[in-house]
């Protein structure tokens, strides 16, 4: 639907990418990002208007990420983007700029206009003191 990696093959990146953050003592952050409007689309216009909203914004933010990183669907209505070798303040900045960028493109359905808002948990190199995978993204 959004032409954006599962969750399982997300959770493999991660996996790796955590693993040799903490071998290396190097920088990783991870974004979960919510589409805030993703439940009002799909109940005043239909599931369709959903994914269409979920895929504008999955393009979106698939414009706004470098190489290394990775974006993926996380969940129905979550996407997840991992920021390898990133700080904690340059990722707040990426995830600063995806809000800003994202409120410029309105997202348009049957000619009506709606600022497509995300809301984004974020989790970095900060929390690593955790060896536990599922402790830190749990502090997302």
């Amino acid at each position: 639907l959004t032409g954006l990696i599962n969750f399982r093959s997300f959770m493999s990146s991660l996996k790796r990418e955590f693993s040799r953050a903490q071998r290396y003592g190097l920088a990783l952050s991870m974004a979960l990002i919510d589409v805030d409007q993703l439940t009002v689309v799909n109940q005043h216009w239909d599931l369709a208007a959903g994914d269409a909203l979920l895929k504008h914004v999955a393009v979106a933010v698939g414009k706004q990420f470098r190489q290394a990183d990775v974006l993926a669907r996380y969940s129905g209505r979550k996407l997840a983007l991992l920021l390898p070798e990133t700080p904690t303040e340059d990722a707040r900045q990426v995830c600063e700029r995806l809000k800003t960028y994202m409120n410029s493109i309105p997202f348009v359905w049957e000619e009506q206009s709606l600022e497509a808002t995300l809301s984004i948990w974020l989790v970095s190199e900060n929390e690593l003191s955790t060896t536990d995978l599922s402790q830190w993204i749990a502090l997302a």
